[in-house]
């Protein structure tokens, strides 16, 4: 498979990623979804595994990024670099742009303040937690990781991972076997780190816990190991990728309604989309033709642009339908919200990606070509 091909299937699972983030939201954001048939509410809830499916293909760009620099010099600060002009101008614009539409709201109706769920609230506007969201420091303050930037607990993890990966990580996954062996060194710390040391830092913050950047790094690890499966052809793996990927989805499927595990859900299914991702690799280039391949892998190249388009709208969308169409049921409300956020989301999304993304990575790509690349 060539390069532009390779692009376009990553592209296509960035897109599955942000759909299923997407519809989370929509329905988190529709009043009574919980009422709805049990295993359709269970489903929709482990929607919220796309950000797993989003973190094992960090993992995969990552390493191979940091393998294409490491015989340069600078490798290190050229991969930082090019994260931070990808992950920071539109981080930075969007704590702005929710800041902003938050106070637009309030003053427009006096009851939008604290709607929904994770809403800006006035207590949360301070010098303090804006400082800690301007440097991406909130991952680590359990009140503030879920206000101003709705969702940016996994904005931050992505930007951790990129300053511990290229060296205290990266060294150490050369192999598939060695990746497979830090992977497990690194989810067994994470299962004893989280229920027994993080409670003395942060009593009484269960949640929290979830959200805590080293309790998600064996996730992006397995995207490590999943760049080891597909780009070093594992015969194995090559010859039963039909049964992987068949397998990915019982198990995607299976582990919907269960709880009791002996590892945790976020962690099983970062497995799964491994499994899937690799057993469906080498038949992706034969849907290039179809449209709704084309459309997933559009929506999966701005990925980025659009899940912050779509933190954006989502809350005020819900809180104008609940307004000014009340009679709605259950599934309308869902179905028009959906819509709604998808439609507003793409154009934002398209726009910034076009006019601002594009225009920083390329001026970034363009001064490390002048300065570090001989």
């Amino acid at each position: 498979m060539d390069n532009q091909a390779r692009n376009l299937s990553f592209d296509f699972f960035r897109g599955v990623a942000v759909l299923m983030i997407i519809v989370l939201h929509a329905a988190m954001t529709t009043p009574g979804i919980s009422l709805i048939n049990n295993f359709l509410f269970d489903f929709v809830s482990r929607l919220s595994t796309g950000m797993q499916l989003f973190f094992v293909l960090s993992g995969y760009f990552i390493y191979q990024s940091m393998q294409r620099l490491s015989n340069n010099n600078a490798g290190v600060k050229i991969f930082l670099y090019k994260r931070m002009a990808k992950i920071l101008p539109l981080y930075l614009l969007f704590l702005f742009l929710n800041i902003t539409l938050f106070f637009v709201f309030s003053e427009l109706y006096n009851d939008f303040s604290g709607f929904h769920l994770n809403a800006v609230t006035s207590s949360d506007v301070n010098l303090n937690n804006i400082f800690l969201h301007i440097f991406m420091l909130q991952g680590f303050v359990p009140e503030y990781i879920h206000s101003l930037v709705d969702g940016s607990w996994s904005i931050v993890t992505e930007v951790y991972f990129y300053l511990l990966f290229p060296v205290i990580i990266f060294p150490f996954l050369n192999s598939l076997k060695k990746s497979i062996v830090v992977f497990m060194i690194i989810l067994v710390s994470s299962m004893y780190f989280i229920p027994y040391i993080a409670p003395i830092i942060w009593p009484d913050q269960g949640e929290f816990y979830y959200y805590f950047f080293l309790n998600q790094l064996p996730v992006f690890i397995l995207g490590v190991v999943m760049s080891h499966l597909i780009n070093k052809k594992q015969e194995g793996v090559k010859e039963y990728s039909d049964i992987l990927f068949a397998f990915s989805i019982v198990l995607f499927f299976g582990l919907i309604s269960g709880s009791n595990y002996p590892l945790a859900y976020h962690y099983l299914y970062g497995i799964v989309f491994v499994l899937m991702i690799t057993g469906a690799y080498p038949y992706m280039e034969s849907f290039k033709g179809f449209f709704l391949f084309s459309a997933v892998v559009r929506l999966g190249k701005q990925a980025y642009a659009i899940f912050l388009s779509h933190l954006l709208v989502m809350q005020p969308s819900s809180y104008l339908l609940k307004l000014y169409a009340p009679n709605l049921n259950i599934a309308e409300f869902f179905l028009i919200q959906l819509l709604s956020i998808l439609v507003c989301s793409y154009i934002l999304s398209n726009y910034l990606f076009n006019r601002i993304d594009v225009f920083i990575v390329n001026a970034m790509n363009n001064y490390i070509r002048r300065n570090y690349v001989t």
